[in-house]
């Protein structure tokens, strides 16, 4: 029974953090399907999240459902400072051209403003997260789990199947679906392909703000370092789940979340952070293209 347990804990404990990996890796997928490169600076933004989250705690009290929405909106236009920035750097839609590299290189400047501004205001050492939720567990008699990690699991489900039923059932979602999978025939069609973009931005963006949110609940403390580790995982998903696949992105999010948390909790909790990279070397050995790429191998 001690055994069964252990697992059932370990299983939630990657779903709770994997739903949050799979909030910034459909950020990326966003991105990369408008831009056609990965948007470094989408892990800072995710970081600016949780210190905005930790500002706007204070101010407003600790409530949730103020701190969530307000969060989602800063970091969303964040995002969309960080496209207005680009923009100008000429058109990125042919990935061999200058301007391509440019905006590449100009992300990791932005990334590293972020990172340096936090650093002035807040130092290099971790900061408690506000207690956005009143701690207490549920108890199944051979496991517990802390509210806040359901609360977490369910949000981030909730707000996943939000984005699917936008991105699949209404006109702009629809134009979006197309601009991340083809903007030049999307252009062709009459669809505002610069209006997308910045939308995406904007979406993207604030998603990276839910999940810090939910990050900083389910760990008690945000860090300044944090942006590119998590960011990273939800790289791994994007590109393991297919590149263009939101599908694909959410489904590798939560595998990797609980297989991190099973090998953190049989092995070491040294593997962890080590076990995204094995499993996107492993997927990109077997299927180059993703797994959930429909596109030709």
């Amino acid at each position: 029974m001690e055994t069964l347990s252990t697992l059932f804990q370990q299983v939630l404990n990657g779903l709770s953090i994997g739903s949050t990996y799979a909030l910034i890796a459909i950020g990326y997928v966003m991105l990369f399907g408008v831009l056609r490169i990965v948007q470094l600076s989408h892990s800072e933004i995710f970081l600016a999240g949780a210190f905005f989250a930790v500002i706007i705690s204070s101010l407003l009290k600790g409530n949730i459902f103020l701190v969530l929405p307000v969060v989602a909106i800063l970091t969303g236009l964040l995002g969309l400072l960080v496209y207005f920035i680009i923009r100008p750097l000429g058109s990125i839609s042919d990935p061999n051209s200058q301007e391509h590299l440019n905006v590449l290189v100009v992300t990791i400047g932005i990334s590293t403003v972020i990172i340096n501004v936090i650093l002035k205001y807040f130092g290099g050492f971790p900061q408690k997260f506000p207690q956005l939720l009143e701690y207490s567990v549920v108890d199944f008699n051979f496991f517990q789990i802390p509210i806040s990690s359901i609360v977490c699991i369910f949000s981030a489900f909730v707000f996943m199947l939000f984005f699917r039923w936008f991105i699949s059932s209404t006109k702009t979602g629809l134009k979006i679906q197309a601009t991340t999978e083809n903007p030049v025939l999307a252009q062709s069609m009459g669809i505002n392909v610069e209006f997308i973009t910045k939308l995406s931005f904007f979406i993207a963006s604030a998603t990276a703000g839910i999940a810090a949110v939910f990050i900083g609940i389910i760990l008690n403390y945000v860090h300044p370092f944090m942006g590119a580790i998590l960011g990273f995982k939800g790289l791994i998903a994007m590109i393991a789940g297919g590149v263009t696949s939101f599908s694909g992105a959410v489904i590798f999010s939560l595998f990797l979340g609980i297989t991190e948390s099973l090998a953190s909790g049989y092995i070491s909790s040294s593997y962890s952070d080590s076990v995204g990279f094995g499993l996107l070397i492993i997927v990109l050995i077997l299927k180059p293209s993703g797994l959930f790429n429909k596109g030709k191998e």
